[in-house]
């Protein structure tokens, strides 16, 4: 029995029938980390039967149903990819995911009028100790996994659910169309049934294409992996697009009556008069202030240093956007120890990180991410079990949410303006004593050891997959009109930096503490460079960001993703994916929210002028303490000593 007749006995679709093997024990050496997993055709079989039933409750078939209608994100494996597909085509049909791959279960005793009659559908043995029932169906039994596999080609059109009656009701009113599991409505008349078109997957066959789907043009909410799924759902899809469409002409409508926004952009440097041109100091006094006060108006400046804990809790809340998609790490098992200090090893394509070892049980991918001993067995306490997860959650994604975060800070603060006529203040940010002229993003690499960088192995197939890259790194500047900066860097937490800030006096996160790192001035002095950077680009004085801001109390139109898309991959040299543009526009709109009531409601004034600063420390890491001061100590020396020596050099050479 060859892979491919296998994978069709399970009713998977072609292109996972066709999918390449994954690598073999050749390219990956796993010595180190125990046995290699058998990789012949019946335990490869086996492995997926399980696998593809886990998410089934056995103790409640009512909700098997629901636990089947959530296909897990698709990964590049044909082991998961059967899974996902599994899952779609078990919507497509009104059964549950259990129906194609379906478990075998121990006989309850409450069920004891039936013991004496089961036995094995394929060998015909009754043994009350092996016998086993179906979980798909509950109505025929097994009494191993190689009857069950045997028996699946005649079974598998006759398993279908056992339901409650009033699960059953449920089901009928919920169930839709013919496409994925998604949310109907239709009223007692005739009407056309509306179907919401799931987020994340193709709205026909429910693969997620690692999350390269293309919009239906005409409502820009379906998404499809292929051409010959959009045509297939065209009329399941009619109804829904054609509500969103004039909700859509609705909502421009009603944008349209907004005013548009006007960008003020502050002088970037305060060396000269606006008015004559003049490097004098305070030459504006004299020839300026009496024809600029009449139109001068109040401006309010914003401590930077004490507004930046709004910005890093807006970046941590967006790691939980329905649009991110769900890591891999927890939608398996882990299988190791990955606690900080574990030595890193080297992955087949050279990358080296702190392995994470990935296996079953599978878990249903969901929000939020349920985090228990279940999902970390070997975990030595909670508390290092939630640093990882947290860890993990963190990572990727920070180029969209960085546009996003420092775009809503430019549609808000920088369209305030003032007259002396007015009652309204402009609002701007400062530091210290100095205007900010300038905001924007760098793009570069952070100094990360490998024993701080994570990498992570499917054991079920040998795939890998790496974590955050510290080579591809994003940071928020601030440039004042001195010429000074400060930095807000908020992705270092899963690479084990762990500097927090307390998060609760600005009331839009339900975490006590979260990461950011602010390097100002003492910071920058006192301690070696953390950051390598590659490029910057400036979204105060970006025009096309400027003409995005304007639109934004609007509503923002397709050219402005556009617009934001080419910001970004200035930013990353190359093409940014579907989800980084839907998900920078979404959250731009959320967090453009947040900031306009911040501001409005003057809620800045009640924020602390000191942010409160933690520290989460790991197993051991205060041990030897003294002598590690003392080695840091004399690297900070190095370090400044360089500085000097880089600097001496440089007025030297006239540079």
């Amino acid at each position: 029995m060859s892979r491919q007749d296998v994978l069709r006995a399970l009713g998977a679709p072609e292109y996972v029938v066709n999918e390449p093997l994954p690598p073999g024990p050749g390219g990956f050496q796993m010595e180190s980390f125990g046995a290699f997993p058998c990789r012949c055709n019946e335990c490869i079989l086996s492995s997926m039967v399980e696998e593809m039933g886990l998410d089934i409750d056995d103790d409640d078939v009512g909700e098997q149903g629901q636990a089947g209608s959530s296909a897990l994100p698709r990964q590049n494996t044909w082991a998961s990819a059967s899974t996902s597909a599994s899952a779609a085509e078990t919507g497509a049909s009104g059964r549950r995911a259990g129906d194609s791959g379906s478990r075998i279960e121990e006989v309850k005793e409450e069920e004891g009028g039936m013991e004496g009659t089961l036995q094995c559908a394929a060998c015909r043995l009754k043994d009350k100790g092996k016998v086993r029932l179906c979980t798909g169906c509950r109505k025929v039994a097994y009494c191993s996994r190689e009857c069950q596999v045997k028996d699946w080609k005649s079974h598998k059109s006759t398993c279908k659910p056992k339901k409650p009656e009033a699960e059953s009701a449920k089901a009928a009113s919920t169930a839709t169309s013919t496409s994925v599991p998604a949310s109907a409505s239709t009223d007692a008349s005739n009407e056309p049934v509306v179907v919401t078109p799931p987020i994340g997957k193709c709205a026909r066959c429910g693969w997620d294409k690692n999350f390269d789907l293309e919009f239906c043009e005409a409502c820009r909410r379906a998404k499809y992996c292929s051409q010959d799924c959009e045509d297939a759902d065209k009329e399941t899809h009619r109804a829904f697009c054609e509500m969103e469409r004039k909700r859509i002409a609705q909502e421009k409508t009603e944008n349209a009556a907004a005013a548009e926004r006007e960008v003020h952009v502050p002088p970037e440097a305060m060396d000269h008069c606006s008015q004559c041109g003049s490097e004098k100091q305070d030459s504006w006094k004299l020839y300026f202030w009496k024809t600029h006060k009449a139109f001068c108006g109040e401006t309010d400046r914003i401590e930077i240093s004490s507004f930046y804990p709004l910005l890093a809790c807006l970046i941590d809340i967006s790691h939980d956007h329905i649009l991110k998609p769900i890591h891999k790490a927890f939608t398996l098992t882990v299988m190791n120890d990955p606690t900080p200090g574990s030595n890193p090893m080297e992955f087949s394509d050279g990358w080296e990180a702190v392995p994470v070892l990935l296996g079953l049980p599978t878990r249903r991918a969901q929000r939020p991410v349920p985090i228990d001993r279940s999902w970390w067995p070997a975990a030595a306490n909670s508390a290092i079990l939630g640093k990882l997860a947290a860890r993990i959650r963190r990572e990727g994604f920070f180029l969209p949410i960085l546009t996003a975060v420092s775009l809503a800070l430019l549609s808000e603060m920088y369209t305030t303006t003032s007259a002396a006529d007015s009652s309204q203040h402009r609002l701007r940010l400062r530091y210290r004593t100095m205007p900010i002229s300038d905001f924007g993003i760098c793009a570069g690499s952070a100094r990360v050891v490998n024993q701080d960088k994570l990498g992570y192995l499917d054991m079920r197939t040998l795939s890998e997959l790496h974590g955050q890259d510290p080579n591809d790194h994003y940071w928020l500047y601030f440039r004042t009109a001195r010429g000074e900066e400060v930095l807000l860097d908020c992705a270092m937490f899963t690479f084990n930096l762990n500097m927090l800030i307390f998060a609760r006096p600005y009331g839009i996160t339900s975490d006590t503490f979260v990461p950011a790192f602010f390097q100002e001035r003492e910071m920058r002095q006192n301690a070696p460079a953390l950051h390598m950077e590659r490029k910057r680009v400036s979204m105060l004085r970006s025009s096309q960001m400027q003409q995005v801001a304007a639109n934004s109390a609007r509503g923002f139109v397709p050219e402005d993703e556009d617009r934001v898309a080419a910001f970004m991959e200035s930013l990353a040299g190359r093409a940014v994916t579907g989800v980084e543009r839907e998900l920078a526009m979404a959250l731009a709109k959320d967090h453009t929210r947040v900031i306009r009531e911040a501001l409005q409601e003057e809620q800045w004034k009640q924020y602390p002028e000191d942010v409160q600063i933690a520290i989460a420390g790991d197993p051991g890491e205060l041990d030897n303490w003294e002598e590690r001061c003392d080695v840091w100590w004399d690297n900070l020396q190095k370090d400044k000593r360089k500085k000097k020596q880089k600097a001496r050099k440089g007025r030297a050479s006239g540079v």
